[in-house]
């Protein structure tokens, strides 16, 4: 069990030496508990405590006393309160090198602030990235990204009355649904919003709804899909619109390693031959 190759008297019964080649470190969370070789080196586990407040940017809200650096490992427990990334920009983000959200723990990120996670991203709790008319959020992955939390990454589009009508949309999570998120395929789809993806063959739009306002679900290039639950395809772009300002939400494993994409098309003889439109796989800018 986990336990049991957390426990020095496993490995010492089967003849490792603990004296001078192996060590073990439950209280810094060195090798998440395991044996490792008395040479390795960690980079510093941080804790956060929340003994003041919700500030990320508060190095009193810190175990160590300071706020994370690149080379830091940081995990956050289920104390409250929960940590909020709120002063840090993309230009200027918040570091750190591993992180973990331990189960029932949190970690948000607000409207037009970010993170960089130089190392790996592991999340057994809740991790949200918020969006308002202000901008949205953002979180580089160097890493790897996994865990059994839940991910929340959220878009604000503004409408197509007062605002600035058509946008460019891409997940950033694997295998996310569109509808009934972003669309509601379920009987008539509601005049209110389009929701389109783009055929280089066709040189078209292909609109998610028919003319009759149903769901456009037929095999063939000339609809938009014949899937009962259309996803999103990770590294590809859409084009949506709604009739009123609009917050939704991509739920899923974030997407943090490289994206290829395949089945690119060259068309000629159309006005956009050879355009493909690709979108941004990753919660950064």
């Amino acid at each position: 069990t986990t336990s049991e190759m957390q426990t020095e008297s496993t490995f010492t019964t089967a003849g490792w030496d603990f004296t001078s080649t192996w060590t073990m470190d439950g209280t810094n969370n060195n090798n998440n508990g395991f044996p490792y070789l008395q040479w390795q080196s960690f980079p510093p586990l941080i804790s956060w405590d929340g003994s003041t407040d919700a500030d990320w940017n508060d190095g009193t809200n810190w175990d160590g006393g300071s706020v994370p650096t690149a080379s830091d490992d940081v995990n956050i427990p289920n104390v409250s309160p929960k940590p909020v990334i709120a002063n840090y920009s993309a230009a200027s983000p918040a570091v750190c090198n591993n992180l973990t959200i331990e189960s029932s723990s949190s970690l948000t990120i607000n409207s037009t602030n970010a993170l960089t996670v130089s190392g790996n991203f592991t999340n057994n709790g809740t991790f949200t990235i918020n969006s308002d008319a202000s901008g949205t959020g953002s979180v580089l992955i160097s890493g790897s990204a996994s865990g059994s939390g839940t991910n929340n990454i959220n878009r604000f589009i503004d409408d197509w009355n007062t605002g600035d009508g058509w946008h460019y949309l891409s997940s950033p999570v694997a295998s996310q649904s569109i509808s009934t998120q972003f669309v509601d395929i379920n009987g008539t789809i509601s005049g209110d919003l389009d929701f389109y993806r783009w055929s280089e063959s066709l040189d078209q739009w292909i609109n998610i709804k028919n003319s009759s306002n149903n769901y456009n679900q037929v095999d063939g290039e000339t609809y938009f899909s014949n899937d009962a639950d259309p996803k999103f395809t990770v590294g590809q772009g859409y084009l949506v619109a709604y009739s009123t300002d609009q917050t939704k939400t991509f739920t899923g494993t974030i997407n943090s390693a490289d994206v290829s994409k395949t089945g690119l098309t060259y068309t000629g003889g159309s006005s956009h031959y050879g355009a493909n439109f690709l979108g941004n796989p990753y919660p950064c800018e």
